[in-house]
């Protein structure tokens, strides 16, 4: 977590810069969402997910520091509304106790500016993905289309894209992903808008299959689309 401690610069950061942890080099930051703004919009509480752990940063008016409970279940977090509630009234609990300003939430628009694969990791379910995990990742309103890539005997579906569309009217972008077993989540492996993607596409698959095979012991390639 302190990966993401470092780059927040011991001040209140705006939603772009905190959506920024999750821009390349990343750095094991896998996802990052404001949990609280101050009187002047800025973030001044957030969450994290680095290297497989997940936990809330507070801003206590000299540095940013980790509060409550760290998780290492993203999976849970996001798709068990019982426990995603709770965990989330933990965060803003222990975060507004350190916070010296009033506090607010974000509104439902500062999504719009997180880079792409912030829908991506949003949506899909943290795990090896089985068919009905595909069917409704293929659902969510946030994708235009979806295709899994890499599958495994043992485990299900471990690598898809999906093209993520663009709620600011800006051309949707690709995005590859594999599943890490190690860190229990997905990790972002390039995205690139899809009138582009024919142009990287195979050199993205090749980094795709690299980065399966060195956790899988056997991958099956599912499919390999091009932009239409």
């Amino acid at each position: 977590m302190e990966k993401a401690l470092e780059q927040l610069h011991n001040r209140p950061v705006s939603p772009v810069e905190l959506f920024g942890l999750m821009k390349p080099p990343r750095e094991g930051i896998g996802f990052a969402h404001p949990l609280l703004v101050d009187a002047n919009g800025s973030v001044v509480g957030a969450y994290a997910e680095v290297d497989g752990e997940v936990a809330a940063l507070a801003y206590n008016g000299n540095e940013w520091q980790v509060v409550g409970p760290r998780e290492d279940n993203f999976d849970l977090i996001l798709h068990n509304d019982q426990r995603e509630e709770k965990v989330f009234r933990e965060w803003s609990d222990t975060s507004q106790r350190v916070i010296p300003s009033e506090t607010r939430s974000p509104q439902p628009e500062v999504q719009q500016q997180a880079p792409p694969g912030y829908f991506s990791k949003l949506c899909i379910r943290h795990r090896p993905l089985s068919t009905d995990d595909f069917t409704k990742l293929s659902s969510w309103p946030q994708f235009e289309n979806s295709f899994a890539i890499h599958g495994s005997p043992d485990d299900g579906i471990i690598s898809v894209i999906v093209s993520e569309r663009n709620l600011t009217g800006r051309v949707p972008n690709a995005v590859v992903m594999y599943y890490n077993p190690i860190l229990g989540t997905w990790r972002i492996v390039d995205s690139t808008p899809v009138s582009m993607f024919d142009d990287v596409a195979d050199q993205i698959y090749q980094d795709t299959h690299d980065q399966v095979s060195m956790h899988y012991q056997s991958v099956d390639r599912i499919s390999a689309p091009r932009a239409d």
